[in-house]
């Protein structure tokens, strides 16, 4: 370091240190060599400790240098600014205030140092609290990325999590907080009520989320990694008898049908579980639909309904034949002409929902009928199916007809053939059968 004998600083004099400095450094850039080029220290006469210190970078700087503590303590240097900032007058000012704070026993460095752990420490809080996200608003987030990359039963995932989880721990509990122990209490309490099938449900779901949450961050890791599901045999039994379910015998698609058709259920809720009957089609899928998506001139001698990849759930396009009565069911009710929803809520604004009660709706007028028994919106689509085998439909045709890949890899991928002729003819046949069973069944009760 190169110390200059104190001397009354102007503002021209540190301009031509900083000058005589950098032409230093450039001096040392041209002779190649690798020693740094030492400290020009201007020291004030005026205000005692005030120094301008020029480092071998050019860069000016305004200290001032203190003891705190009296003699034999350790000398201290406050820096005020750079020399390019900071004028003169401005640099003793805040010199001689650095000055009588010493006087009145603080330490500026030490305060600054302080004030600057603090400031970093609420920053450091302000970004984890930023960060921090609620259990539903995890959920949120998780739903709208599994929309986001095509997953068909986003909606439903994110429906059964807020439904179980959120209800449970709260709208404001945090996913960080969650434990194996919180979670396997709800799921444990959903079996015990009777549903193995949902418990087991909310476990597979929940473990894809904090998998998820996991990967992004918002958790440490998965507390329901390496969990098991093990039923009792009752319970398997249970479950195995809820999955199976029913077919509807031919006079109970006329009367459900018929049921369909009568005003307390509405003509596009009616309209809707009838061509779920027709087509055998997933209700997620069907309840999306577009009359756009419709083709009208088709080799066959019907239109024919293509549920893009973007709504399936195997991610295949699904094309639907549709026969005479499938056209009459679609065209059974108006719809606004800015709409291009098939099943239109509302105003037409967003797509038929709101399964639960709507169903329920359905069941009620088809008991008045005489439908007796269970029955599920899945049961529409397992009994097509059944009915389709009734009517001599070959398996492979009628697996078409419901989307399934074949369970054979090599099958699904060498063999593309569609047979939609086929598929055509068998989806006539079951409407005829439909208008059969229809037409036989007993009338509803009329609206007042």
């Amino acid at each position: 370091m190169k110390n200059v004998a104190r001397v009354a600083l102007t503002p021209a004099r540190i301009e031509r240190a900083i000058a005589a400095q950098q032409a230093a450094i450039e001096r040392a850039k041209a002779s190649g060599s690798n020693r740094p080029v030492a400290e020009l220290v201007l020291h004030d006469a005026e205000v005692p400790g005030l120094s301008v210190r020029i480092r071998g970078t050019g860069a000016a700087t305004y200290t001032v240098k203190y003891r705190a503590g009296g003699r034999g303590a350790a000398m201290r240097r406050y820096s005020i600014g750079s020399a390019e900032k900071v004028q003169l007058a401005t640099a003793r000012k805040k010199a001689l205030a650095v000055l009588a704070a010493i006087h009145d026993g603080q330490d500026p460095v030490a305060d600054d140092k302080a004030h600057e752990a603090l400031r970093r420490a609420a920053v450091a809080e302000d970004a984890a609290r930023a960060a921090r996200v609620t259990l539903l608003e995890l959920i949120d987030a998780y739903e709208a990325d599994l929309t986001k990359r095509g997953i068909v039963e986003a909606k439903n995932v994110g429906s059964l999590l807020r439904r179980t989880l959120v209800s449970e721990l709260g709208t404001d509990a945090e996913p960080r907080e969650l434990t194996r122990a919180k979670l396997v209490k709800i799921i444990d309490k959903i079996r015990d009520s009777g549903e193995p099938g949902k418990a087991t449900k909310l476990a597979n779901k929940a473990h894809g989320l904090l998998s998820w949450a996991a990967d992004k961050g918002h958790v440490p890791a998965n507390v329901l990694a390496g969990r098991r599901t093990v039923m009792s045999r009752e319970e398997r039994l249970r479950q195995a008898e809820a999955a199976k379910g029913r077919a509807l015998t031919l006079d109970e698609v006329g009367i459900l049908w018929r049921a369909c058709g009568d005003p307390r259920v509405g003509s596009v809720v009616g309209a809707y579980f009838r061509l779920l009957l027709v087509t055998g089609c997933r209700r997620t899928e069907l309840a999306v639909a577009r009359m756009s998506w419709i083709e009208h001139d088709t080799p066959l001698a019907m239109p024919v309904l293509v549920l893009p990849a973007t709504v399936t759930k195997n991610g295949h396009a699904h094309a639907v034949p549709l026969p005479h009565l499938a056209m009459d069911v679609i065209a059974s009710f108006k719809r606004l002409h800015t709409t291009d929803w098939m099943f239109p809520a509302g105003r037409g604004r967003g797509a038929l929902s709101g399964w639960t009660h709507r169903w329920a709706t359905v069941m009620k007028v088809a008991r008045e009928l005489g439908l007796t028994g269970d029955l599920t919106m899945h049961d529409l689509r397992r009994s097509a199916r059944s009915h389709w085998t009734r009517i001599g439909v070959e398996e492979a045709v009628a697996e078409l007809m419901l989307n399934h890949r074949p369970k054979n890899k090599l099958l699904a991928i060498y063999d593309l053939e569609q047979r939609m002729s086929a598929r055509a003819a068998a989806m006539a046949l079951w409407c005829d059968g439909i208008e059969v069973a229809a037409a036989s069944a007993p009338a509803t009760r009329q609206a007042a």
